[in-house]
């Protein structure tokens, strides 16, 4: 009976681990419920459309995660929210750059800011492509050139 139970308990962390990974690249209109307080969360279109990304914690490589199978999101973001929460630790805004390990040019995102499109914010050192879908890059703007970003306290 103890091992009945230890295998629902485990198969049922796999289902919700499972149900935790479809979230992430959760399309469209239901993905916008899914930016939870606290978390950092980027869109692959604009006014948050396509697959959704969020994260609590720093991530030094976008372009390791995915949207959707084959879309990384490393250089792929088109809208951004700061959801975040405010907390003990003071950390509440969040800085993204342009390369992976918090280097190149940065951009502030304050707490409850919402970008519905990253082509509204200027870049003048965007001159590559990177891993973006769009043939239209590089466009001189933070559209598709979100590569890491990290909690700070202000920025």
């Amino acid at each position: 009976m103890h091992t009945v139970r230890r295998s629902r308990r485990t198969g049922l962390i796999a289902l919700a681990a499972l149900g935790a990974c479809a979230l992430l690249i959760a399309p469209g209109g239901a993905s916008a419920a899914s930016c939870g307080s606290g978390d950092f969360c980027l869109w692959q279109n604009a006014n948050r459309g396509g697959g959704l990304y969020f994260f609590d914690k720093n991530d030094s490589n976008l372009h390791n995660d995915l949207f959707a199978r084959g879309v990384k999101v490393g250089d792929n973001a088109t809208t951004a929210e700061n959801h975040g929460s405010r907390d003990p630790s003071g950390l509440v805004d969040v800085i993204a750059y342009a390369d992976t390990n918090f280097r190149g040019a940065r951009l502030c995102i304050p707490l409850g800011a919402k970008i519905e499109s990253l082509k509204v914010k200027r870049l003048p050192s965007d001159k590559t492509r990177g891993d973006s879908e769009s043939p239209k890059e590089p466009d001189g703007t933070w559209n598709d050139d979100i590569s890491s970003f990290q909690w700070v306290a202000n920025c």
